[in-house]
């Protein structure tokens, strides 16, 4: 669709973007309703499998699509920022505490206790970003997808089965199952 965008996220067949007007756009995939988005006023947008989340204009979260898992009974309160995976969903609050609900196999909807500055869901695991720039990881690993390296970084990405992260340095790393990817940034972004 037209119109200035301000942020867009890619889910696993639809996509969502939040225009200059914090109003949310999605078009792709749509036979659970994951692409038909709520009317009202957005701060962030992240599409996961069949469902979508967002962080609204007074900080709530809400959540449309299909809810085997309960991914769409997103917790009460204020939040900062939200990701969407494979029928779950995490949110980093108010207080930088991350929250998880919905489809809690290989225990990827329990966090661990801390402070943290981002959070991405994946597929079957979820990482994030402590308030110091350490990663944390949790969920599946059958691919090493959740054996984050140490350093100081400033941002984290879950995918399928591997993960990416930036260090505070600008070096991306990336971990897990990469047989097609590459480990390291083509040489024109380096």
């Amino acid at each position: 669709p037209s119109g200035p965008y301000g942020s867009i996220s890619v889910g696993f067949g639809q996509t969502c973007a939040v225009g200059v007007s914090n109003r949310i756009a999605c078009w792709g995939l749509n036979q659970f309703g994951q692409a038909n988005a709520p009317l009202g006023r957005y701060r962030s947008v992240s599409a996961g499998d069949a469902h979508t989340c967002a962080v609204g204009a007074s900080y709530n979260l809400v959540c449309w699509g299909g809810n085997w898992h309960g991914q769409l009974t997103a917790p009460s309160g204020r939040y900062r920022l939200v990701s969407a995976g494979g029928g779950f969903a995490c949110a980093v609050g108010e207080s930088r505490e991350i929250v998880c609900w919905g489809d809690n196999a290989y225990g990827k909807s329990d966090p661990p206790e801390g402070r943290y500055r981002s959070v991405s869901a994946g597929w079957r695991h979820a990482c994030a970003v402590t308030v110091s720039g350490e990663l944390v990881c949790w969920g599946q690993n059958n691919h090493g997808q959740t054996d984050a390296p140490s350093g100081a970084y400033g941002s984290v990405s879950a995918g399928g089965f591997h993960t990416c992260a930036l260090r505070d340095a600008g070096e991306l790393v990336c971990w897990g199952h990469l047989p097609h990817a590459r480990t390291r940034p083509p040489a024109e972004l380096q």
